[in-house]
């Protein structure tokens, strides 16, 4: 009689655990009917990864106000990051349906600028490709005059006369941070062995790459005109109209 004892209290166990668990699920936002086999570290990541594209979202939204100024009026310029915008915003919430569709969590913290241009910041470092001590939309949104400790020299000096080329540098910056954090969470997903995470986040990839691709051609294009600084304006001004069309 006590052996058959044990093994029900065994198996009453692992029941009571199963039920604990899933309440724990619950609790914490999963959607048990759905929810299998769905790492919580990829969950995280990729709210961490959601986050990061509404900060570029608001980056962007800083680029499209500037070149949008009766003083700047570079209306290609504009129309090039309100589709950086736009697909930034439509990433974020193809990967916040897929983690609702494997029965995961979704937060959203405070969204704020001043992380996009850490982004800019820290990559551009790496990179030791720039001058300037922060990104040059950042300065210019956050800039007070009042302040002579937020003058940038670099930005001072380009930014206005090579807004375009900044621009692109700085979006430049920003997609391959993105697509750095991409790579990390395709890493963790195989890690945790969740090949349909690992399938989802290589196809936000390729969609990334063509961004890059895009940037970067654009880059060598501006910077050709860069060599002449007397022939930039006008280099700049035929870029525009090119990408307005």
């Amino acid at each position: 009689m006590g052996n058959l004892i044990c093994p029900k209290l065994l198996c009453g166990f692992f029941v009571f655990l199963a039920l604990v668990c899933l309440t724990k699920q619950q609790d914490e936002g999963f959607v048990s009917n759905v929810f299998q086999f769905f790492s919580d570290k990829v969950n995280n990541r990729l709210m961490e990864h959601i986050t990061m594209r509404h900060n570029v979202e608001l980056a962007y939204k800083a680029y499209v106000a500037y070149f949008d100024r009766a003083d700047v009026d570079l209306p290609g310029f504009k129309k090039l990051f309100q589709q950086l915008e736009k697909d930034a915003h439509d990433r974020a919430l193809s990967l916040t349906s897929y983690i609702n569709s494997r029965g995961g969590r979704v937060r959203f913290p405070v969204v704020k600028l001043s992380e996009a241009c850490k982004y800019i910041h820290q990559y551009t470092d790496k990179r030791k490709s720039e001058e300037k001590t922060q990104p040059c939309i950042c300065y210019f949104q956050f800039q007070d005059s009042t302040n002579k400790v937020n003058i940038d020299d670099y930005c001072e000096e380009n930014w206005r006369l090579q807004s375009g080329l900044q621009g692109v540098k700085e979006a430049l910056a920003l997609e391959r941070s993105v697509n750095n954090d991409l790579i990390i969470l395709v890493g963790l997903a195989i890690s945790q062995n969740d090949p349909h995470s690992k399938i989802t986040i290589e196809h936000v990839m390729d969609q990334q790459i063509e961004t890059i691709k895009k940037l970067a051609d654009l880059l060598d294009k501006l910077q050709g005109y860069q060599q002449d600084q007397e022939g930039y304006s006008l280099g700049e001004y035929l870029v525009d109209n090119e990408i307005k069309k």
